[in-house]
Formats: C-alpha cells, structure tokens, sequence
C-alpha cells in the first residue's frame, strides 16, 4: 500500500484519536516505557563522559613517560627547552644561531626595544620616516610585508615618492591665497585671547569650501586638499564660545568698522592699518589732535570736534561712493512690550544704509569714542600702578557682584525645578603686601537678598569692617576699585556712604573702571565658588536649597582658606537684616552732578560730602596730572 499524504493525515489522526481514547493502564505503560529510555540515554552519557576521562589520563601517562625520555612533546616545553638551548650556548654556536635568525632571550628583548623605539620616532618624524623607507628600498631582499607588519606602518610608504623641487603639489601662491581666505573676517571670526590667536570659522568647512570655490573657480582643487591646507590656527565652528559682557560702545563700533573691512575685501582694496583688530586705539587717535589733550578728548577743539573729516579721510575712494548700501550691526536700545510696559532693552539691530549716512552713523559714535578709551585704559593702567605702588599699612580692595548661583540639585522633581532658590555672592578681595610679597585675602559675602543696591553694599562693608579689625588692625588706608553700576557702587547712596568712610576705621579712596570694562580679580573668585558648588551638586554629596546651605557648605570645604599667601574667607549675611537697613534710612541725599564721569572719590575732612576728579591719578602715562580735587558737600533732602 502507498501512503499518499492524504492517507498519511489520516494514519495521524487514527493515532491521536487512539492516543485519546486510550486506558488508564495503558498510558502509564507508555510512561514507564518513556522513563525507561530516559534512564538508558542517561547511562550513555555517563559511560562516554568515563571514556572521555580514561583517554584524557592515558595521554597524560604518554606525556609523563614522554617527559622521562626528555622528549618536549607542548608548546611550552618545546619554547622552554629552545631558550635554555639559546641562553646557555657558546659565543661560536651563538654565532650560528644568529645566522639563521635565532638569538637569546636577553638579545630579542634588546631589539625589540629598538624596534618599539623605532616605530614611536618614525610616526612622529617624517623625515625619519622617509629615511627609513630610502633605506629599506635600496635592499633588493628586503620583505615589506614583514617589514610593515613589525613597524606598524602602510605598503604605500615603500612606494612614496617625494615630489619637492619637481612637481609640489600645492604652489607657495596657492597656498597663500587658501590661507588669506582662511582668515578673511568674513569666513572666520577672531576671539580675543591672550596666548595664541584663536579664530574660528563662521561656517561649516563644506560651506567653507563652497565659498572658495565661488570666489576661485579657475582654481583647480579637491575638498580634501582645501581641508588640509587649513592653518592650525582656525578652529572649526565647534569651538566657538560666548563672549559675554561686553561693552556696547566698542562693540558696536567694532561690529560698524568689520562691515567696512568686508567691502574692501570684497572690492579687492587694501585695508587701512587702523581697521584692523587690536588697533582700537589708532582709530580713535586718528579722530583727534591729541589723545593726551582733554579738550580735544572732549570734542572742545575747533580742529577735531567733528570727525566726519578724519573718517573720510581714513576711508579714502571708499567713502567717496555715497549711494552704494552698506549692511552692519549696531547695539541700540528698543523699546518692548513686557506685561503691558514698554521697557527699554539693549539688543543688536542689523541696518543697511547708504555709504554716506553709514559713516555720518559712525562718526556720530566715534564723537565720544576716544574720550571713553582713554578713561578705560588710563583707569586700568592706574590699578596696576596702585597694586605696585603698595606700602605697609595699605590695600586694594576690588569688588563687584557675581551673577546670582542658583540652586540646584543632581535630582530634581518638576516643581523643584520651577521654584529654585538664588543666592547673592559679594566678593571683596583684599591685596596688601606683606613680608616683601603681595598678599591676597578674598572676603565673600553670602546672602539670601537679592536686591543688589547701595544698602547692600554697606552691609557687606560691615563684614569688611570687621574683618579688618580682627586680621589686619594696622591697615591706614584702602584702595576700593569696582566698576561703575548705577545702582550699586556710582550714584548718590553710595557715594553718601562713603563720606561716612563706608564705616571703615581707616582711610578709603574709591576708585571706578572704565565704564563698561570693570573685569578684576572678584570676577575669577566668583568662578572659583561657583565651580566648587556645582562641582559637589554634580557628585550628588550635598543638596543646596537655600543660601544659608550654601554658606554652611563653603566654610566647611577647603576653599575657606584662612592662612598662606593666598586666603579665603566666607561670612553670612541675613536679607532681613538689609531690609531693616534699608528703612533705617531717612533722608535721601541730593545727587552729585556729573557723577557718570567721575573715576576717582574720596570724603572730605570734615566727613558731610566727598572729594572728586575725573579721572584716577597714580601718575601713569595716560594721567593728566596735575588735576585739582573738587569738593561736594551732600544736602540732604
């Protein structure tokens, strides 16, 4: 009988419906049989697995007696009998051995050495490698396969061939055109830094090299190769990095001054000196008779009181095409919507103009530029004077109000997230010499008030107060240097304050940066507290949810630093003890007329005002000394 798959499904179904149907008996028969299978499987195994191990101990015997007949029979022993051989072998059969390649232990390590020492000096050197590889050439039966596996080193390399002084395969114009483009200010932006130059591309460099070849198109050249040609100095758009707090007056006339700089390039014309980064100060001497004169500086000379002559003059055929548009980017105040109030905001517009209202723009800014450049270079040359100039019984006070820190915590739930808490920092860093060397003694004030005014500051300065008298009782006279906010350091109350000596039991003189270019030492003490903090959050060691937490956390960790050269102290002030300051105070005094323009106060003798002058004097060269001490007596009102 044939069994056609029709008859096969039906065998199958006759068996389960069988299977089904079947007794009791019968399916534990089949269970019994089933177990029994099981068993002698089970056996089997075992009996293999002792198979297994009677032939595993009988080669260990044959290795044993192979081993009485010293017969190496293992890699190992086979190496172990060689090198006893090689190690202990005569100077004449040592000799021979190396004729085919074989040395002792103590000679393969040596030239291993050479080898790795090698390998390092090459990929390091190119001449050396090239040297290398002439070498090898010349040797008819040298194996390069071996060869540049011990070396580590590509095939290719045996088959390099130098093309210097035939056919290089970029020319010196070629790659002095890439590199001027590479640097042009309209492909990448230069930072300011102190080192090195650091500029970084304003692009991508596939867009980079689309803009190249827009501009070059009879030049013949790979992507690769214009990558390859990129000065080390030019970063890629990834290093870039926010440059904050800068002063909108010279920003602006610098952002004025790069799109003139781009029109000449664009229109292959040579860039006047005084256009070019750093040379800030040659601009706005070129716009006056004499930066050392202040009625010049003040635009009170009949020669120089409009620049508008100079500009044109320094911007030569430029300037003379009135009609063509120029496109730059200036810091103006705009108002806007904020809660149904028009607020004042600084933000950067981007105009296009005509050439000759672009530069009636620029001379409109460059009429009070040169004044505010020597306000800030002079004050800063006076603060390196004052730091010099120091004796026993005085000190530098520098101060200024850090960004808020913000409390955070390495987990944070939605609602802790929206509802964080911020704290005030204040440092104040004492310089004071100190056993022939300049000392430092950072006092940092931590408070939960966020309202950063005069009340503020003085009570800061109570912290100072009592910080003198216990660590320094023999200081005469202190040197304040802060920069010049409104609302905290230059304006009535402030100033008031300091008539009263800022309650300090010494002298003060109070001295203020350049507007606009306050940076100091207080700012890197800021940055020091503020990295620790977010350092020990990150850790998750501690959590930080209000100022006093922050206080607590500073004055137990090693930044509270209070004997060496360099000291730091950390001192808590209550918000609420500022309020009650601030309602203490009754009458507000009259204001200081022209106090914007003042750089350099101190009070009276007799203690009811403050003696005034435009400008630091510590007799450094861009002083106008002698300057008079004016005198402003406070009425209060």
């Amino acid at each position: 009988m044939v069994r056609t798959r029709k008859t096969k499904s039906e065998i199958a179904a006759y068996y389960r419906e069988y299977r089904k149907n079947a007794s009791a008996e019968k399916k534990l028969l089949w269970s019994q049989q089933s177990q029994v299978r099981y068993l002698r499987m089970k056996n089997k195994a075992i009996a293999m697995k002792a198979k297994i191990a009677r032939s595993e101990r009988n080669r260990r015997d044959y290795q044993k007696r192979c081993a009485k007949r010293e017969i190496p029979t293992t890699p190992n022993s086979k190496i172990k009998l060689l090198n006893s051989i090689l190690d202990t072998a005569s100077p004449s059969t040592a000799e021979k051995f190396a004729e085919v390649g074989l040395y002792s232990s103590r000679e393969r390590k040596a030239r291993d050495e050479i080898v790795n020492a090698a390998n390092k000096v090459w990929k390091r050197d190119p001449s050396v490698r090239k040297a290398l590889v002439n070498e090898l050439n010349q040797s008819p039966d040298v194996n390069k396969s071996a060869v540049s596996e011990v070396l580590g080193m590509s095939r290719s390399h045996f088959n390099y061939k130098s093309t210097k002084g035939k056919n290089p395969r970029t020319s010196n114009a070629t790659l002095e055109l890439v590199t001027d483009f590479y640097k042009r200010p309209d492909i990448s932006i230069q930072y300011p830094n102190k080192n090195k130059n650091y500029t970084v591309l304003r692009q991508s460099k596939k867009k980079t090299f689309k803009l190249f070849k827009e501009d070059f198109p009879n030049i013949k050249m790979s992507a690769s190769t214009f990558y390859r040609l990129k000065p080390k100095g030019v970063k890629l758009m990834r290093a870039a990095k926010y440059l904050q707090c800068l002063c909108d007056i010279c920003d602006s006339i610098s952002m004025m001054i790069r799109s003139v700089k781009l029109s000449f390039v664009s229109l292959g014309m040579i860039v006047p000196l005084a256009l070019l980064p750093g040379n800030e100060t040659d601009l706005a001497s070129h716009t006056v008779c004499d930066m050392k004169s202040l009625e010049c500086l003040r635009r009170e000379c009949s020669v120089c009181s409009n620049p508008k002559k100079a500009v044109r003059e320094l911007l030569g055929d430029w300037a003379r095409v009135k009609e063509a548009p120029v496109t730059y980017t200036v810091w103006e105040k705009i108002l806007e919507n904020v809660k149904g109030k028009d607020v004042s905001k600084m933000r950067k517009v981007t105009k296009t103009e005509t050439r000759s209202k672009f530069i009636k723009a620029l001379c409109k800014r460059l009429v009070g530029y040169p004044l505010h450049m020597v306000n800030a270079m002079s004050q800063l040359s006076a603060y390196k004077k004052c730091k010099q100039g120091l004796k026993p019984g005085q000190a530098v006070c520098v101060i200024d109000f850090a960004e808020n820190y913000v409390c955070r915590q390495y987990k944070e739930s939605q609602t802790t997230y929206y509802t964080r808490n911020s704290v005030t920092i204040h440092p104040m860093v004492l310089i004071f010499p100190e056993s022939n060397a300049v000392k430092r003694d950072s006092v940092v004030c931590i408070s939960d008030d966020l309202q950063h005014d005069a009340m503020a500051v003085q009570s800061f300065f109570n912290i100072l107060k009592v910080h003198i008298q216990v660590h320094y009782p023999t200081l005469k006279h202190l040197t304040v240097w802060s920069d010049g906010c409104t609302a905290q350091y230059k304006s009535k109350e402030p100033l008031y304050n300091l008539s009263k000596s800022m309650g300090l039991p010494c002298d003060v003189t109070w001295n203020f940066y350049g507007s606009r270019h306050g940076k100091s030492e207080s700012d890197g003490e800021s940055g020091v507290v503020k990295t620790y903090l977010d350092t020990i959050v990150k850790a998750d060691q501690h959590t930080l949810n209000t100022a006093k937490d922050v206080y607590q956390l500073l004055t137990d960790s090693d930044r509270n630093i209070t004997d060496g050269p360099s000291r730091r102290h950390f001192y808590f002030m209550k918000g609420s003890t500022i309020d009650c300051m601030r309602k203490q105070m009754k009458a507000v005094p009259k204001p200081l007329p022209g106090v914007r323009s003042l750089h350099m106060v101190k009070p009276n003798k007799a203690g009811t005002g403050v003696m005034y002058r435009p400008i630091s004097c510590y007799c450094t060269d861009w002083c106008w000394h002698p300057q008079s001490w004016k005198e402003h007596t406070f009425r209060l009102g």
